[in-house]
Formats: structure tokens, sequence, C-alpha cells
């Protein structure tokens, strides 16, 4: 067992702050004394928003530059503070002023051995708090607060901290004091040659005597520096001799590449051009060192926490994927009920009779639901004729393989290609028979579990008696095709039966729960509707990149309205091609995203993975335990 040093906690103060504009905050605010300047320092520790007393592992949070704590804790009226969204995950979270800064007494030290002495206290004190488990510690510190961090481990080796990570921390003098030909970083009025100074300031030089395990976090284009020579750097004088490198360090890794590798300036290693969000990133990357190398007696009793707690809102979390009617004929079954066939085809457009189009969205489906997999995610894959008559023609097996991997197959229903023009004039039963044929399609294709969900129908008020006659029980997506928008009446993250089936004038009845319903609706989320309804102007202003800052704030909202007495999801709708973006990287942001948000989110157990299918009967177990309660909305 480690040792602690004292440290003097001088006043307790400012007990449960929020900031009046912008998300409320569990946070409690500390002086803690430096005992090498005699300065105060303010310290603030943030719980979780729902934190319920119990022991919590402890992320210590380093500002970079000349900064102090105000960035953590600063929170917007669209998000929680980046120190909050990481203590919802299931962390105290510690940051403070350093000595000279914020609301800290003592002269700034420029990160030497003074304010490395102010952080070891800081980490004491966090190790001393009664909510705080000492065996689980890590620091992470941000650009420049690397010389900080690493003078504070080396200098202090005892420290109670399991593990440290680092974002493009600047290695030497050459990065911070403009050293060389580059000329950047903030100490360039001190003389590189001043050996005195440097000595304490260098984090490439205290890296050699890290004790403990380190992850850097670093894009291939730094948020300061020219190039990544300075992350190289780190990796080996912090690797151990066994593997190549200088330290001692008991395990290195960089980004999400192999561990204890020493790389070579002459051959860069594969970086993410730019990191997006941190804090989905310093989130799953805890969790992992945490899952690697805390005791095994204390991870145990995390994981028995999470699983028997009942009390927490979770999200369920899926990826629909419309296949569209691309060449589609309007079925014989309409055409002898009075159907007219549409006139509009296009020979421009794809056509999955063709078997190059077929190929191509078939290889995208496949690594869509690949990358997926890959984040333990699953799909619900929403097809409809003619891929499905093409999958059968061309002897694919993509529908059977998909099912076999664990991805729903469903069906997506465009009523104009299967049932012509005016379809809303034709009778229920007809479309039942034309969606039934659409379902038997599906099967032809190789596919043998039934068919529950569909989209589609979406103007017709007999959608739901069709879709049930057809044996589907669930469905989704609702969008005025004549609008491309989601009337408000039905964002929620709550799923219900409505009372009765959607028009273009009123969905008031289609809105309300009736308990005796056949069919359950799928509401999308806590959705921005403007921002949903002008998703092509936001891409074509903003790129993909653009769209996906959309999703983000689409899950944090939902995340918000999540309550544990209901059951709470949310899907996202892509389409074979739709962000596909560099060719050599097909899909790239959708793996970021999944990587970045719901990763860490699925690890703090906020988010779990779902089809459809698994949506609706989490929600048909949840009717038989509350028979008399509305189901969404706020109703009690």
């Amino acid at each position: 067992m480690r040792m602690k040093r004292t440290c003097t906690i001088l006043l307790v103060a400012l007990v449960g702050l929020s900031f009046a504009t912008g998300y409320a905050q569990s946070l409690d605010a500390y002086w803690v004394e430096n005992p090498t300047s005699q300065a105060r320092l303010f310290v603030q520790v943030i719980h979780p928003q729902d934190w319920d007393g119990s022991i919590l592992p402890a992320l210590v949070l380093i500002p970079g530059g000349a900064g102090d704590s105000s960035r953590f804790v600063r929170s917007t009226a669209r998000a929680p503070s980046q120190a909050q969204q990481i203590a919802d995950a299931g962390f105290v979270v510690v940051v403070f002023d350093p000595d000279g800064r914020g609301r800290s007494g003592g002269v700034d030290d420029d990160d030497g051995y003074t304010q490395q002495d102010g952080l070891a206290t800081v980490i004491e004190f966090a190790a001393a708090l009664p909510e705080v488990d000492s065996a689980r510690i890590g620091i992470v510190s941000y650009s420049y607060g690397v010389t900080m961090a690493t003078g504070a481990l080396a200098r202090h080796p005892a420290l109670p901290v399991l593990f440290y990570i680092d974002w493009e921390g600047p290695a030497n003098r050459n990065d911070t004091g403009g050293c060389n030909e580059d000329n950047v970083g903030h100490l360039k009025n001190h003389s590189c040659s001043d050996e005195d100074y440097w000595r304490e300031r260098e984090a490439s030089t205290f890296a050699f005597r890290l004790p403990v395990p380190y992850q850097r976090l670093q894009a291939a284009q730094d948020h300061v520096q020219p190039d990544t020579e300075h992350a190289l750097l780190m990796i080996a004088n912090a690797t151990a001799e066994e593997y190549g490198g200088y330290g001692i360090s008991p395990w290195t890794k960089l980004n999400e590449l192999p561990p204890n590798t020493v790389y070579n300036s002459s051959e860069l290693p594969a970086m993410p051009a730019k990191e997006r969000t941190l804090e989905p990133l310093i989130i799953r990357y805890a969790l992992e060192l945490l899952q690697l190398f805390a005791p095994a007696e204390n991870v145990a009793a995390e994981d028995t926490e999470a699983s028997s707690s009942s009390d927490e809102a979770v999200l369920l979390f899926s990826i629909g994927m419309h296949i569209e009617p691309m060449g589609a004929t309007v079925s014989e079954i309409a055409l002898a009920a009075g159907a007219t066939a549409k006139s509009d085809s296009d020979p421009r457009k794809p056509d999955y009779n063709n078997r190059a189009d077929f190929e191509r969205h078939s290889q995208d489906i496949l690594t869509i639901a690949q990358i997926v997999e890959e984040h333990n995610g699953v799909m619900t894959v929403q097809a409809q004729s003619p891929f499905t008559t093409s999958t059968v023609a061309f002897a694919s097996s993509i529908l059977s393989d998909l099912e076999d991997r664990g991805h729903e197959i469903a069906l997506h229903f465009h009523e104009d290609a299967h049932l012509g023009n005016n379809s809303e004039a034709l009778p229920i039963d007809v479309w039942a028979a034309v969606m039934a044929e659409e379902i038997a399609y599906i099967h032809e294709a190789g596919v043998e579990g039934s068919i529950r969900y569909w989209s589609g129908g979406n103007l017709y008020p007999g959608v739901l008696a069709a879709g049930s006659a057809a044996g589907m029980d669930i469905t989704s997506d609702w969008k005025n095709p004549n609008t491309q928008s989601t009337d408000a009446l039905l964002i929620g993250i709550n799923p219900w039966r409505p009372a009765a089936g959607p028009n273009d004038f009123d969905l008031t009845a289609f809105a309300i729960h009736d308990p005796a319903g056949e069919v359950i609706f799928l509401p999308p989320g806590q959705v921005d509707t403007t921002s949903f309804s002008h998703k092509r102007d936001i891409i074509a202003d903003g790129g993909d990149d653009a769209w996906f800052e959309v999703l983000e704030d689409f899950v944090w909202d939902s995340l918000d309205a999540a309550r544990p007495d209901r059951v709470n999801a949310i899907h996202l709708t892509i389409h074979p091609g739709e962000f596909r973006g560099n060719p050599d990287e097909p899909f790239a942001i959708l793996d970021e995203f999944l990587e970045e948000m719901i990763d860490p989110l699925v690890a703090a157990g906020k988010i779990k993975w779902a089809t459809f299918s698994g949506i609706a009967d989490a929600f048909i177990s949840w009717e038989e335990e509350h028979p008399n309660t509305v189901p969404h909305g706020t109703s009690p």
C-alpha cells in the first residue's frame, strides 16, 4: 500500500455550485495548500449528476498552457461542462487552479517544480476524499499540462496514481520555448540555453521516469505543433527498455495503436486526422485503463454495482439501414386492384436490377455492418424489392448473412414504388397483400426470422391495420414526404401504441397511446426538427462533419430526456453509400462517431445497443409491469 503525504485542506465552501447560463453541475469547492509555496490552491470536485453517494474512481484534470480550471467547469445552454460530462460516466472529477492562476494564490511557475508539487498535493487530496477509491485514480493532462503531470509523477513516484492520459502534450523546449526553426510555444521569453530553467520544464526528460501506464492521444494535425514527432518522442522515452524504449513505464500506448511500441519518425504511424471531441475519448480510455490495471476486486465491485442498479436511465440505441426501391415496378396485386404504374423512372439513377449497382451498395452495407459490429452494435436493415429480388437473382446471401451476424432484417416500404400513383386511394387489404408480398421476397432471399418492423406509408390512415394484417407489429421513421419534416407530436424517446393511423392533416390520434393498439411506434429521439428537416442543406454547407455534430447534440438531448421509469430509445437512419467519404477509409466518420460518442456512453452504462425488435420487446416487458402507466411524454 502506498503511503500518503499529509495535505492541508484549509476551507470547504461553495458546495453544489451551478451556472445560471448553462447546465447544473454537481460541484463542491475546496482550498488545498501547496506545501512548497504555501499558496492556497482552489480545487473543485465534480460528481455524477445522479451520484448516489457510492465510492467511485477519480480523474484529476490538468489544464494546458497557462490555463486554470475554468475551461473544465464551463457549461453552456446546450451541453454540460467537460468535467460534468466525464463525471457522468461514473467518475469523481477533480480540477484545480495551479499556483498563480485563477483563484489560487502564489506565483505562476510555468509548470515547474513548484506547480508540480502543487499537483502532487491535489492528487493526494483527491485520494483522501471519502467518495474516491484511492486505488483507482487517473490523471489527464491537456497540452502543456504534460509538463506538470510528468514532473509530478517522475518526482513523486509514490503518488496514488493508477494511470496517466496525455492529450497532445509538447515534449521539450523546442515545442514550448520556440527553440528550433518552428518557433512555437508560449515560453519563448526564456533563453533556450538556461538549463536550470528547462530542467524543470521538459516533459520528454520526465518521461524517462514515468512509473505508471501512459496513454497518449495524438491527431495527425496537432493543435499547436507543426508535426507529431513530439508524440513519438514521449512514447519512446516512456516505453520500457524491454520493448525498445528508454523508460520504465509498465505500459504505453499511442491512440489505438499496439501498446508498448516505439515508432520511427521516418515512418510515421497512422493517426486520426484531427480530434473532434475529447471528452468521449478520455472517458473511453479511462474506462479501458481501469479495466486493464485496477485491482481485480475493485473492478468486480464496480461491475456488480453497474449490473444491479435499477434507478439508472438507459437509452437503447440502434442504427436503421434504409434500402431504397431503386428500379422497382408496381406490384401486380396493386395493378389488379386499379393502381396505375409510375412513369417517372430515370435511367440515370441506380437500379438494383443492374448487378453493378446491386454489388456496389451491397458492399457499402457490409462495410457499414462491419464497422457497427466492431463497436459491438447491431442494425435493423430494412429491405424491399428490387434489392430483395435481385438478391435471389444474383445468388447473393447478403441478407441471410447479416441475419446470421445478429442484425435484424425488416421491411422498408415505399408505397409509391409498390402501389403506384395515388396509393392512398387503395383499400387496406391491398396494402396488406403487397406488404406481405414484399415480406415474402425477403424470406426468398434467405432470411428465416420474422419480419416485425416496417417503415413507410406515413400518410395512409390505414397503414397500421395494413402492417398488422401483414404480420408486423413495429413501425417508426414517420416523416411527411411532402415537407420532409417530422411533426413535433412524434418527437421523443419513449415508444407507444398509436390509437389511430396517421394522415397529412392531423396526427393527434396517432400520438395518443392506446394500450390495445396492435402496433408499437418507435419515436426518432429528442431530435431538433429544424435541423433534421434541413439535413441536405447542412451537409451541403458543412459536409458530413456538420451533420454528425447535429447527431452528437441529438444523442446528448436524448440522454437528458431519458427516464429510469420508462423505455428510452433512439436510432439513426442511414442509406447505402451515404457518408462514404474517402474511398480509402469508407464511412470513417461513422466509425469515429461510434468510437468517440457512443462507445464511451455504452461503457458508462448510459446507452445499450438493440435492434428495433429488441426495443419493442423491452417496451412489451415494460407494459406488463406498468399496465396503467402512459408510456410516453410526461404523464404519470
